[in-house]
C-alpha cells in the first residue's frame, strides 16, 4: 500500500526558565524533588518545615530552603509546594516559609481537593496540632 508523508517543520515554544547550565565538573547539582498527592502534601510540608527550621537553628532565622538547593520541583502538588519555597517577594528572597506551607493546606484544601478525603484528613490533621 502506498501513501504519502507529509513533513512539518515545528517551531519549538520557549521555555518559561532557561535551562540550567551544566554543573561544572567536580560541582554537585543539589535537586529537591516534591512528590505529588493531592492534601497529602501535609506531609512533605510538615517535614520541610521541620528541616527548616533546623537549618535556622545553625544558619539563623532568614535561611530558606531554596537557599540549599539548585533546583527545587515537583508534580502536582509538589509542584505547588516548590512555588511557595521559591517564589520571590519584593526583596528578592522566598515569599515563604516552609512553615508557611501546612497552613495554607488547612486553609486552602477544601477549595483545591476532594472534599471527602480532606475532611476526614483534614479534621483529624487539626485534632493531632491542638
Amino acid at each position: 500500500m502506498e501513501g504519502t508523508m507529509e513533513i512539518k517543520t515545528v517551531t519549538p515554544i520557549p521555555m518559561a526558565a532557561p535551562p540550567l547550565p551544566p554543573a561544572k565538573q567536580g560541582r554537585v547539582l543539589t535537586v529537591l524533588s516534591i512528590d505529588g498527592g493531592g492534601i497529602r502534601g501535609l506531609i512533605p510540608a510538615t517535614i520541610l518545615a521541620r528541616l527548616e527550621a533546623q537549618l535556622q537553628e545553625k544558619d539563623g532565622p532568614d535561611a530558606r530552603i531554596a537557599d540549599y538547593f539548585d533546583v527545587v520541583a515537583g508534580t502536582s502538588t509538589g509542584g505547588l509546594i516548590a512555588a511557595m519555597l521559591t517564589a520571590p517577594g519584593k526583596d528578592n528572597r522566598p515569599l515563604f516559609a516552609a512553615k508557611d506551607i501546612s497552613q495554607f493546606y488547612l486553609e486552602n484544601g477544601p477549595k483545591i481537593f476532594s472534599q471527602t478525603i480532606l475532611q476526614s484528613r483534614t479534621q483529624a490533621r487539626k485534632e493531632a496540632w491542638c
